[in-house]
C-alpha cells in the first residue's frame, strides 16, 4: 500500500505542474484579450474624437450668415438644374443669399465631378465624404439646410424652374463654357472628322440601361425613331453626335453620325464640352437637356410624359408630349380628359398600369416635325401663323397650378398641335 502511494505522488507531480501552465497561459491570454478591449475603446474614443473635431469644423462654418444647400447632386439633371436654380432664386432676390452658401459634393455621390469646376464661383465646395456627413446630420431638420425639392422633383404640384426662368428673361445663360474645355473639345470634334466651321446637334434618347430602373421606363423612346431627323440634320451639312452611356442600342453606321454614347472618348469633361457647343439637343426630356440648357443652349424634347412636363425646361425649348390610350377600348384621350385628371401628373410606372393606361411614343415624323421646326428657329427663318398661336393658347390654357410646367413660357411643336389639334377640344 505504501509504495502504492508513493508511485501515485510521483506520477501526479507532472500532470499538477501541466496544470500551473496551463492556469498561467489561460491567465496570460485573459489579460491580453483585456489588453485588446482597452485598445479598441482608445481607438474608438480616438475616433470619436476625430469626428467631433469635424463635426465642429463643420459648425465652424455654419454662422448667422452661412448655410447649407441640401441639393441633390446624384443624377446630372439635378446636379445642373438645382444649382442653377438656387444660384438664379439668389440673384433675382427670390430667396435670401447667404454670405456662405455651401455645396455637399462627396466624391461617391456626384453625377460628374468635372461639372462642379463650374459652381465653385457660387459655393464652398465641400467635398470629403465624412465632413459631409456629419454636416449633413447636423443641418437635418434645421434652417441651417436649404430647401431643394421645389425645384424640379416637385411631385404633383408646379415646380419652380418656369417662374424663375421667366423672372431671368433676356439674362445671359449662367454658365459659360471654360477655354481649357473648350480646347479640349476643339480638338476631339477634329479627330472625328469636324471641321473648325463644321456644326453638330447632339442626340440623346432615353433608355433603361442607366441605371435599370423601370419606374420610370413610360419615358423612354427607341433610338431608331430619331432616324429620319438625324438624316435631316446631316442633309443640310450638320452633325449629331450621341451622347449617353455604353449600355444604350448601339446606332448603325451613319456619315456625319459620331456614337459619343459607347466611345472610348467619352469623359465627363466632353459631356460638359458637347453640350455646351452644341446647336441645339434633339431627344427626350432627361437630365442631360438641363445640362444643355445651362449654357443657354436651346432642346427640342420628345415622348414627353406624362403631359403636364411637356413644357420643360428653359423659355427658348420646344416640347411635345406622349398621347395617352386606354387599353380598354384603345381610344386616345382628349388633351382636356387628361389635364382634367390626375394622369396629366403620373410620374411612375404602375399608376398607368393600374388606371390600364398607355403612353403612346412619338412617330418618327413627329420627331422630324420637331427637328425641322427647331431647325428653323435657330437659322431665324422660324414663323407661325395665327392658326398655330391660336392652337398654341389652346394648349397651354389646360395647364392649371399644380401641373408640373404650369407658367412654362417653353413652346409646344408647331406641327405636332396641327396634326392633333382634334384632340385639343373635350
Amino acid at each position: 500500500m505504501g509504495s502504492f502511494l508513493v508511485n501515485l505522488v510521483c506520477s501526479w507531480d507532472p500532470v499538477r505542474k501541466r496544470l500551473d501552465k496551463l492556469q498561467a497561459e489561460l491567465a496570460r491570454r485573459q489579460q491580453r484579450i483585456v489588453e485588446l478591449e482597452a485598445e479598441r475603446k482608445s481607438d474608438q474614443m480616438r475616433h470619436t474624437e476625430r469626428e467631433q473635431q469635424r463635426a465642429l469644423a463643420g459648425l465652424n462654418c455654419l454662422t448667422n450668415d452661412q448655410r447649407v444647400a441640401g441639393l441633390w447632386l446624384e443624377r446630372i439633371g439635378h446636379e445642373v438644374a438645382e444649382p442653377e436654380l438656387f444660384i438664379k432664386e439668389g440673384l433675382l432676390g427670390l430667396r435670401k443669399k447667404y454670405a456662405r452658401e455651401i455645396l455637399l459634393a462627396p466624391p461617391a455621390e456626384v453625377a460628374n465631378q468635372h461639372l462642379l469646376k463650374y459652381w465653385e464661383p457660387y459655393f464652398q465646395i465641400v467635398h470629403d465624404p465624412e465632413i459631409c456627413r456629419v454636416l449633413k446630420q447636423l443641418c437635418v431638420g434645421t434652417d441651417l439646410l436649404l430647401p431643394r425639392a421645389h425645384y424640379v422633383e416637385a411631385i404633383n404640384q408646379t415646380a419652380a424652374f418656369p417662374a424663375i426662368h421667366k423672372l431671368w428673361g433676356d439674362r445671359p445663360p449662367l454658365l459659360q463654357l471654360l477655354p481649357e474645355d473648350r480646347t479640349v473639345g476643339q480638338k476631339m470634334l477634329r479627330s472625328w472628322g469636324m471641321r473648325d466651321d463644321d456644326w453638330f446637334v447632339v442626340l440623346h434618347c432615353r433608355e433603361t440601361g442607366y441605371d435599370g430602373q423601370t419606374v420610370h421606363n413610360f419615358r423612354n423612346a427607341a433610338i431608331q425613331d430619331f432616324l429620319p431627323a438625324v438624316a435631316e440634320i446631316t442633309a443640310r451639312g450638320g452633325w449629331v453626335v450621341r451622347l449617353g452611356d455604353p449600355s444604350m442600342a448601339p446606332l448603325p453606321p451613319l456619315p456625319r453620325v459620331i456614337d459619343y454614347a459607347r466611345s472610348p472618348d467619352k469623359s465627363e469633361q466632353m459631356d460638359v464640352f458637347l453640350c455646351a457647343s452644341s446647336r441645339f439637343l434633339l431627344g427626350t426630356s432627361s437630365g442631360l437637356s438641363m445640362l444643355v440648357s445651362v449654357f443657354g443652349v436651346p432642346c427640342a424634347l420628345t415622348n414627353n410624359a406624362p403631359m403636364s412636363v411637356t413644357l420643360h425646361y428653359a423659355p427658348c425649348d420646344l416640347g411635345i408630349p406622349k398621347l395617352v390610350r386606354s387599353r380598354r377600348n384603345g381610344r386616345i384621350w382628349t388633351m382636356p380628359e387628361v389635364f382634367n385628371s390626375p394622369v396629366s401628373n403620373y410620374r411612375l410606372a404602375h399608376l398607368y398600369e393600374q388606371d390600364g393606361l398607355d403612353v403612346i411614343d412619338n412617330t418618327p415624323e413627329e420627331i422630324l416635325e420637331l427637328c425641322r421646326e427647331m431647325l428653323e428657329r435657330v437659322e431665324g427663318r422660324w414663323s407661325a401663323t395665327p392658326d398655330d398661336e391660336r392652337l398654341q393658347q389652346s394648349f397651354k390654357s389646360l395647364f392649371r397650378p399644380g401641373h408640373y410646367t404650369y407658367g412654362s413660357l417653353t413652346r409646344c411643336g408647331r406641327d405636332f398641335l396641327r396634326r392633333h389639334q382634334n384632340l385639343l377640344s373635350p
